[in-house]
């Protein structure tokens, strides 16, 4: 009984340990459970305080990318969507809509982060060398387009007269707030808070003629409602003060 034991445990070991080393050393483009997700840090910068960048990596090989230059006073929000490419050893990708002139453009998988190459695709070496890593996080709700799933858990269907499906969309540039309600655009600003709050203001929405506009008009008044979310792999889900959902929305991602 003892050597059964043993040799099942040392299988048990073998794959553990073998798996370990595989996440580094084999093609992680075929293994996209492990790289998707948001990777967070502030990178260095030479002309501010430093660069606080947000990244996320999609299943189908697309990105959303946020940077905010740290500093004194508003030093600029940017964001940039676009796919990436794997190297062929599946260990580096490659960013696609970036000057590599200017900026790098390539990272590298690690367990659980994504390091920032330099402009020649190399690592950072000396003091500065783990400034450049991002650590993987909690899912962002910005730069996704959001389409409106339910209302008060009944699942939301188009309406006469609607002339593109509801949505929202979480702008980092400016932290404005776009989308539609089926028949009018909506725009408006939102406030993102610690521990999964969020707030909109100064929600309008244009004064187009429509035959039919109560999933749109539900939609408005929630937004002026809520004041938290809660995200779960692709639902994201709205409620006030903690309490259950008043509406879910489901992330619909760019095709390559």
């Amino acid at each position: 009984m003892k050597k059964v034991t043993l040799f099942y445990f040392a299988i048990v070991v073998s794959f553990l340990m073998g798996s370990k080393v595989g996440a580094q050393g084999t093609d992680m483009s075929k293994n996209p459970d492990l790289w998707t997700g948001t990777y967070r840090g502030t990178l260095p910068c030479a002309g501010c305080e430093g660069i606080q960048t947000e990244l996320t990596l999609n299943k189908n090989k697309t990105y959303d990318l946020i940077t905010r230059r740290l500093g004194k006073g508003d030093l600029g929000v940017k964001a940039l969507s676009g796919s990436f490419s794997w190297n062929k050893e599946g260990s580096i990708i490659t960013l696609s809509g970036i000057n590599k002139e200017t900026q790098s453009s390539q990272l590298k998988y690690g367990e659980g982060t994504m390091t920032q190459l330099d402009l020649a695709g190399n690592l950072a070496t000396g003091d500065l060398a783990d400034k450049y890593v991002l650590k993987k996080g909690a899912p962002s709700v910005e730069e996704k387009y959001w389409k409106l799933y339910s209302i008060y858990g009944i699942t939301v269907v188009p309406e006469k007269g609607d002339r593109k499906e509801a949505f929202l969309m979480l702008k980092a540039e400016g932290n404005r707030v776009a989308g539609s309600g089926g028949c009018n655009t909506i725009s408006g600003d939102y406030l993102l808070s610690n521990d999964n709050g969020i707030k909109f203001s100064k929600i309008i929405a244009t004064q187009m003629e429509c035959p039919v506009v109560d999933n749109e008009t539900q939609l408005l008044k929630i937004l002026e409602m809520v004041d938290g979310y809660t995200l779960s792999g692709d639902t994201l889900m709205i409620h006030k003060a903690k309490m259950v959902p008043v509406a879910k929305f489901i992330a619909v991602y760019k095709k390559n």
